[in-house]
Formats: structure tokens, C-alpha cells, sequence
């Protein structure tokens, strides 16, 4: 599939990529919350060990390819300037220090250290205010030996799509010379901030995130694994014979082993649904009535190996067959209304079996 790039494509600005982040999370001091640092913990082993973002490495360089990340711990630390207010130095200054007296483990030019702040530290950027102006941010050191770094001010915030975003803003675009906008310098998170999904976890659960840019779909993509189930028309009248148009949205690998269902089908009546031949990611659903006709719902299921889909269908009465014989109305017995509205309605339901805990998304700036 060739795509025609977009005005909102990143470009390769010929500087590096991290190839395979070595991250290790900080906690800023003893107040982080506990519930802080487990999360944020569980968070990074989980995108260490899924592969619903090994997308990402469409975002190769001619000479770096991009490996899935690597966690390799935490830890709390003790920082010499314990002030209310810091600075994108402060912390980078501390962060060289904790690593020189082996407190943080030396990583080379691949670790990515996010930092968690307790309530009641904020950073300055400029002029620009943590929780005011900002949320979170990546950066990197002066030495390049050291890798980079990501800040996360206690906002309020659930963490899990900004971790996301500054993780893999941090792998594609380590010092601003990666993947960016050619216009505005934006990053791969910028394009998609606000657009959140959820990773299904394999033992229960799920992981919600935010989207990603993906100059290969020209779309903000979450998993690997995601797709969109889109059935037209979504509202008919009821007869004998009905076709609809499916197809799935957003697909990151090829529709392989799909699982179809129908439910809510009116007594007597049967389904087929068939591929159309030469378009991937398309097919024919064909239901059969039996009358008398009657309104139902119909749900529409799409099942991979990996993730579920849903759409409803709404089957609506002939309005003329049922219209009353007066301009007055009047109740008929029926046990749907005379002259039946139905709104279109989309449901899109993912999910995986499994998982080992839930975070919530929230809307969220990045830089």
C-alpha cells in the first residue's frame, strides 16, 4: 500500500533514534505515593513486554533500526535540592549526579529515565509552569552517553498516556533531531494528543493509552492489533432481503482468522457474510427476514486473535405500512411505536482476554 504523505507526515531530520530504550523509572523523593509507583512501574514492564506498539519502527534511520523497549527497574532517590520549584537543570544536574554515584545505573545513550515528582514540586520551563502550561515533557543530557530523560509533575493526572507519549516521543526524537513536523516541530505524540485507545493485556485487564502518528496509515494508531468495525447502512427498513457494506478501520497487520457474529436476529431469519474479492479489509453482509417484519437491533461482532470490534445495526418498520388511517394518532397495540425514529449508532468495543491492571486515561498536553 503506497500512502501519499500528509501535512501532518514527520520527516527524518537526519539525527538518531533510541534503537532499544533501556528505561528506568525515578521517584523524586520518599513522597511519591505508592500507588504512583506501582503503576507507573507496571506501566513501562507492560510496553516493555507487548508488541502491540512494534509499529513504531517504521520510524527506522538509514543506519539505527527500533527494538521494543527494555524495563530494567526503579528506584527512589534522594535528590540534593529538595525545593518546591525547579528547573529543567535542576533536575538534569540531579539526575547526573544520582547516576555518577551509582544510586541510578548507567544506561549509555539508549536509557530513558522518566522522572515522577511528588505533590507540591513544580518545574519551570522558561516561563512556561508545570500543571498550568504543561504536563509533562521528555529532554535529554548534554553528554549523550547519559540518554535521555522524561518529567512528570504530580498533576492530578493518570500517567499511563503520558507515559506513552513522552516514551515513544523520546525514542523517535531523542534531541530534536529526529521525526518532527517540518513546519511546527511536532512530535509523533503532539499529532494524536487526546485521542486515547486501550491495549488489552494478556492475562485480564487492559492498558488505556494515547494514539500515535503513523506516517505509514497517515492516522493516529494505538496497538498493532486495532481495528474499527464500520457497517453501512447503519439504519434500514426491515424487508426480505438486505445487503451491508463492512469494513475495518485502522488496520496495522492483515486481517487474518477473523471470528464473525450476529446476534439479536428476529425469529426465522439467517445471515451470510462474505469477503469481496481484491479489498482487503472488506465485506458483504446478507440477512435474510422473515414476515412479518419486525424492528430489532442487531450487533455485528468482528473477533481476532488479538482484538473485538462491534456495530450495531438498527432495523426500523415501514412507516407506511403502519401509518394510522386519520391524522390523529392513535395507539395500535404494536409493541413498537408508529413512525419509529432510529439514530445511528456506533459502538466500537476492543478487547483482549487478560491483564494485570487497569489504568484510566485522561485528556493530556505533552511537549
Amino acid at each position: 500500500m503506497t500512502v501519499q504523505p500528509t501535512a501532518l507526515d514527520v520527516v527524518y531530520r537526519d539525527g538518531g533514534v533510541l534503537s532499544q530504550a533501556e528505561v528506568f523509572v525515578v521517584f523524586w523523593g520518599d513522597d511519591v505515593p505508592a500507588e504512583v509507583r506501582e503503576t507507573t512501574t507496571a506501566t513501562y514492564r507492560t510496553l516493555s513486554e507487548v508488541n502491540d506498539f512494534d509499529w513504531i519502527d517504521e520510524y527506522d534511520t538509514p543506519t539505527q533500526h527500533i527494538s521494543r523497549s527494555r524495563f530494567v527497574g526503579s528506584a527512589v532517590i534522594e535528590p540534593t535540592d529538595a525545593g518546591a520549584e525547579l528547573s529543567n537543570q535542576d533536575i538534569s544536574a540531579e539526575l547526573a549526579r544520582q547516576i555518577d554515584a551509582g544510586v541510578l545505573p548507567g544506561l549509555g545513550d539508549n536509557a530513558y529515565y522518566p522522572v515522577y515528582l511528588p505533590s507540591g514540586v513544580s518545574v519551570r520551563l522558561g516561563q512556561a509552569r508545570s500543571c498550568a502550561e504543561w504536563l509533562a515533557y521528555h529532554s535529554a543530557f548534554v553528554s549523550e552517553d547519559l540518554g535521555t530523560y522524561a518529567v512528570f509533575p504530580a498533576c492530578g493526572q493518570h500517567f499511563a498516556p503520558a507515559a506513552v507519549h513522552e516514551l515513544f516521543e523520546a525514542i523517535t526524537d531523542p534531541r530534536g533531531d529526529g521525526w518532527l513536523t517540518e513546519v511546527a516541530g511536532e512530535e509523533i505524540g503532539d499529532l494524536c494528543q487526546g485521542t486515547l485507545t486501550s491495549v488489552p493485556l494478556q492475562d485480564g485487564g487492559s492498558l488505556d493509552i494515547q494514539r500515535l502518528w503513523s506516517n505509514r496509515t497517515s492516522a493516529c494508531v494505538g496497538s498493532t492489533h486495532e481495528f474499527i468495525l464500520v457497517v453501512t447502512p447503519s439504519v434500514t427498513v426491515a424487508r426480505e432481503g438486505l445487503a451491508f457494506n463492512v469494513r475495518l478501520t485502522t488496520p496495522m497487520e492483515p486481517y487474518a482468522r477473523l471470528g464473525w457474529e450476529l446476534s439479536g436476529l428476529p425469529t426465522g431469519a439467517s445471515y451470510s457474510i462474505d469477503p469481496v474479492p481484491g479489498i482487503p479489509g472488506r465485506w458483504v453482509l446478507n440477512l435474510h427476514l422473515r414476515q412479518p417484519f419486525v424492528a430489532a437491533q442487531l450487533t455485528l461482532k468482528a473477533e481476532s486473535e488479538a482484538w473485538t470490534s462491534s456495530a450495531l445495526l438498527t432495523l426500523t418498520l415501514d412507516p407506511a405500512a403502519h401509518a394510522p388511517a386519520s391524522g390523529c394518532s392513535h395507539s395500535t397495540g404494536d409493541s413498537w411505536p408508529v413512525g419509529l425514529v432510529a439514530l445511528l449508532t456506533l459502538v466500537a468495543a476492543a478487547g483482549r482476554r487478560g491483564g494485570r491492571y487497569r489504568a484510566v486515561a485522561e485528556n493530556w498536553r505533552g511537549t
